[in-house]
């Protein structure tokens, strides 16, 4: 009988950790899309492709709460520098997911992938 409840609290300890490993996987994969969205303060200041051919391309943003400068390369898109406090934005990396966007809170900066033309619309409508 004992034996029994052991399996069964392995099992459950084995299904829980592959239920979060199966969340992490799906959350971290590069999902997003071909474009980004720099957003400060609600409004959109930069829209353009999430990666750079070349050389990269350098977005400075600057509020009344400071200074964020976005680079855009061939890995992606990163906050390279900014003047906040904590740092972690720059610390982390570059944008891989629509679900992780790079988020700097002093400044009120967010980098996301933008919206393709029809998502988050209705499927359909019925009357």
């Amino acid at each position: 009988m004992r034996n029994k409840t052991v399996r069964a609290c392995i099992f459950a300890v084995l299904a829980v950790f592959l239920l979060a490993l199966a969340g992490t996987a799906l959350t971290l994969r590069r999902d997003g899309g071909e474009s980004i969205e720099i957003v400060s303060d609600g409004t959109v200041v930069y829209s353009g492709p999430a990666k750079a051919e070349g050389e990269p391309v350098y977005v400075p943003v600057q509020t009344e709460r400071g200074m964020n400068l976005v680079r855009i390369d061939a890995e992606g898109v990163c906050v390279e520098s900014a003047d906040c406090p904590g740092q972690e934005c720059v610390s982390s990396g570059y944008l891989k997911s629509a679900y992780l966007p790079v988020v700097c809170l002093p400044h009120r900066l967010v980098i996301r992938f933008a919206k393709t033309p029809g998502e988050g619309a209705p499927d359909a409508v019925s009357e």
